[in-house]
């Protein structure tokens, strides 16, 4: 008899698993087509399209706001030295700045500035608004799957049974999907976004190894500005001749600031000469400025939120990262800057045979916007080390020769490169 009801009990029990099973494949296949359709219309057509619009209209906004920047600070200017003399030409620029004019256009910079950062504000979250709207559907996904598999369905005791146990996988395809939507957002959303995703990629101990395998793109392979903007950068720093003796070649690293090209160039023997170009993104500066100030607008509200939270997140000194995170940011902002640094790299490392920096190219003179230096051909150093993997010997020689060279620059010269580089061959 209990052999009977044992038997009707696995029975009704498969049944059950069954249903479960069928309602789960058929909630999954919504599902799948769902995200997939989301996801397919906002990469290639909401971000574009939303970014084509703001991006029309920011440009304006910006250069208008910049001009009464302009115009105030000239004004603040004459006020400034007309306290501090008291001769015939600037009396008449009191005359011709009374005080009222002053604080009036005073007052205009500060409500620009803020109608800047409001369009700025609305710009980012029109891009980020599909990483909201979709996360629900994400986090269902996940949940669902997560529920399937703690399921106690034993296949060796139910043989009859065909369960699709494909949840977990598909659901870490989800993840990755929806990562890779971020991305996508993310390079939208201007080099200040890009730059702290980057840092955040370098970090698997904070943020995961899906998030950093999905980020690290952002490293060097960012989307890319077009080939027109890259000539049109080459016109103003050599003339309109400069493809003459500056040959592009292919297109070989985007980062946040700029990208970079293998190229070659007529040196001053005469020769062709293989060179790296480096040049900036087109209206970089334009986002960079406001979104620091809505990083230091962030900052000051999260250190002064009341019930004691503020007080305890002062501890972190927000303010202090953002404005350091702000100079550097700044800094990379000119390749003139970039070209002295190398100088210096390569004076200070000139007696090493084992570190190399690359080198100015004589008569190509850096500006703001493009820098072409001597190209180095190598391996990037996490490529290396998995290449030989297995080679216990020279992974120690090359983290010796690293620790070498980092603390060299800590403490005999007192200034760093942030970045590893690759390993030449």
């Amino acid at each position: 008899m209990s052999g009977v009801w044992g038997s009707k009990s696995r029975t009704s029990y498969n049944a059950l698993v069954a249903i479960n099973a069928k309602r789960w494949n058929h909630r999954q296949s919504f599902s799948t087509i769902l995200w997939k359709r989301s996801t397919r219309i906002i990469r290639h057509s909401y971000i574009p399209i939303s970014y084509s619009i703001i991006s029309t209209i920011y440009p304006w906004a910006w250069n208008s706001t910049v001009l009464y920047s302009t115009q105030c600070d000239q004004c603040t200017k004459y006020g400034d030295q007309s306290k501090s003399s008291k001769s015939q030409s600037t009396t008449s620029l009191i005359k011709q700045s009374p005080p009222d004019t002053l604080k009036r256009k005073s007052f205009l910079q500060k409500v620009y500035k803020s109608l800047r950062i409001l369009s700025r504000v609305i710009q980012l979250l029109v891009t980020l608004a599909p990483l909201v709207l979709l996360y629900p559907i994400r986090y269902s996904l996940l949940t669902s799957s997560s529920s399937l598999d703690n399921n106690n369905i034993h296949e060796k005791d139910s043989p009859s049974l065909t369960v699709d146990r494909k949840g977990t996988s598909w659901s870490n395809d989800a993840v990755k999907s929806y990562l890779s939507l971020c991305l996508k957002c993310v390079e939208y959303s201007g080099a200040a976004i890009v730059k702290l995703m980057q840092w955040g990629s370098s970090r698997p101990d904070l943020f995961g190894n899906a998030f950093c395998s999905v980020f690290e793109k952002l490293q060097d392979h960012t989307t890319p500005h077009s080939m027109q903007d890259t000539i049109s950068s080459l016109q103003n720093a050599y003339g309109q001749e400069w493809n003459t003796h500056i040959y592009i070649g292919n297109l070989i690293g985007s980062g946040c600031i700029g990208q970079v090209y293998k190229g070659q160039v007529h040196n001053a023997q005469g020769s062709l000469q293989d060179v790296a170009i480096k040049v900036m993104h087109p209206n970089i500066h334009q986002n960079i400025e406001t979104d620091l100030d809505i990083l230091r607008l962030l900052a000051n509200v999260a250190e002064n939120v009341p019930f004691r939270i503020g007080e305890h997140m002062k501890w972190l000194n927000l303010s202090g990262i953002v404005e350091e995170f702000s100079r550097l940011l700044t800094l990379q902002l000119d390749f003139r800057i970039e070209a002295r640094n190398l100088n210096r790299f390569n004076i200070n490392f000139s007696k090493d045979e084992h570190v190399s920096f690359p080198q100015l190219v004589e008569g190509y003179q850096p500006t703001q916007s493009v820098l072409i230096e001597t190209f180095c051909e190598g391996t990037p150093i996490m490529k290396f080390v998995a290449q030989h993997r297995d080679n216990m010997e020279l992974r120690s020689r090359l983290c010796d020769l690293g620790i070498r060279t980092v603390c060299k620059m800590i403490f005999d010269h007192n200034f760093i490169h942030g970045k590893l580089g690759d390993i030449h061959k």
